[in-house]
């Protein structure tokens, strides 16, 4: 069953304070679940709900280091 789910957050570093809002996709397949962010095309995935939110939670942090870093998160 897919459930729609909301993310508010930021992200700071020593040079960056972005604040994150987005709606999320959370569903199972294939014994797994999954949250997706449609807006970026970021996924997390876990065998449990939890495991599936810190895997999107620690895969939306390092893109967000990765596109403050390159200057291209708001291109």
């Amino acid at each position: 069953m897919l459930k729609n789910l909301f993310h508010t957050g930021r992200y700071r570093d020593a040079e960056n304070d972005v604040a994150v809002k987005l709606r999320l996709s959370e569903f199972q397949a294939e014994g797994l679940f999954f949250v997706y962010s449609p807006a970026l095309d970021l996924t997390g995935y876990g065998k449990t709900e939890a495991e599936a939110k810190n895997s999107f939670y620690r895969t939306i942090a390092e893109f967000l280091k990765y596109t403050t870093h390159k200057k291209t998160l708001l291109r």
